[in-house]
């Protein structure tokens, strides 16, 4: 999204730079303008006049579908941007504490990426209420481990991480893994 975003951007921008330079045009040399204007509507109502009413149809309801688009597009960029998930926890003694969810994923990650045959990891954070999460793991390890022996060491880890760690308490947790290609 943020690559649409900016190429919107850029087209915004030099669309505007084309609009201000007509204008000062305008203002400098108003009669070839006003003849270049004329001579441009006449052509458009000439190209205009000789199309059929179904292609008249066609192309405003191209336009309107466009400018549609466009209005959605600033609704969505005006928009209240959600800031990073947290997890807020209420900590004996009344103080609150609110942890980003990305800072745990990259804590597990970085725990997780540790074990031996595991070659990539992808935890996905989601809270619970009562101040439980629940994990779901992306995990890829080599083709020979063993799969229940593994599952239960990068639960183990994800468990020592989150409750002895971070203070936080462990919901539903899941794995899914896959085995990388390189051996």
């Amino acid at each position: 999204m943020k690559l649409f975003n900016r190429v919107v951007a850029i087209l915004a921008f030099l669309l505007t730079i084309i609009a201000t330079l007509l204008t000062i045009g305008a203002v400098f040399l108003p009669r070839l303008y006003q003849e270049t204007i004329v001579a441009w509507v006449g052509w458009f109502a000439d190209i205009f006049g000789q199309m059929p009413v179904t292609q008249r149809l066609f192309v405003g309801g191209v336009g309107t579908l466009v400018i549609l688009v466009c209005l959605l597009l600033i609704l969505l960029e005006l928009r209240p941007s959600k800031g990073p998930k947290t997890i807020t926890l209420q900590q004996p003694g009344g103080t609150k504490m609110s942890l980003a969810t990305e800072s745990i994923a990259r804590r597990l990650e970085q725990r997780i990426s540790e074990i031996e045959d595991v070659t990539r990891v992808k935890p996905k954070i989601r809270s619970m209420r009562g101040g439980a999460i629940n994990v779901e793991m992306d995990v890829e390890t080599s083709p020979a481990v063993e799969v229940p022996m593994k599952t239960q060491e990068i639960h183990d880890a994800s468990q020592q991480v989150i409750e002895e760690q971070m203070g936080l308490t462990l919901g539903k947790f899941k794995v899914n893994m896959t085995h990388s290609r390189n051996a």
